[in-house]
């Protein structure tokens, strides 16, 4: 009997235990860069005129995140693309375009998109409140292609 008291005295300070609310957040230096690597596989199937076709996908980007300002609950940004690639598997072949090579049109847009840096602004919780400066880059890369 003793036993059984002792365990459910053990049980209820078990149960009784109040657990601390933990909130994720970022804790980011002002001055630091942070790198991601992203890699996004994407597999389309699609039915064009009875035909059915299959296009595996694969794009990538390093991405760095320079910490300017640290406001509040939120930090600025400026955020540049490393390198980005794509590479498609299509039933004609396969097609790769690459930011480190310049020798098709796709692979030169992309070349010009790495290393150009925008704003961004991310709350503590690594929601992006705002991206500014991409109109203006994208801008000038459509004024840089040849006609």
């Amino acid at each position: 009997m003793k036993k059984i008291h002792l365990t459910l005295i053990g049980l209820l300070f078990c149960f009784y235990a109040n657990a601390q609310k933990v909130t994720p957040q970022l804790n980011l230096i002002k001055g630091a860069t942070y790198s991601t690597i992203n890699k996004n596989v994407s597999k389309i199937s699609q039915t064009i005129n009875g035909q059915a076709m299959d296009i595996n996908m694969v794009i990538e980007g390093k991405v760095s995140f320079n910490v300017t300002g640290i406001r509040d609950t939120v930090y600025d940004m400026q955020v540049r693309y490393d390198s980005l690639s794509m590479k498609m598997d299509l039933p004609t072949g396969e097609m790769k375009f690459s930011s480190e090579r310049g020798s098709d049109p796709f692979s030169t847009i992309m070349g010009k998109i790495k290393s150009r840096s925008f704003p961004v602004v991310m709350s503590k919780k690594g929601k992006i409140i705002s991206v500014s400066g991409i109109e203006s880059l994208v801008t000038e890369i459509v004024n840089a292609m040849p006609d």
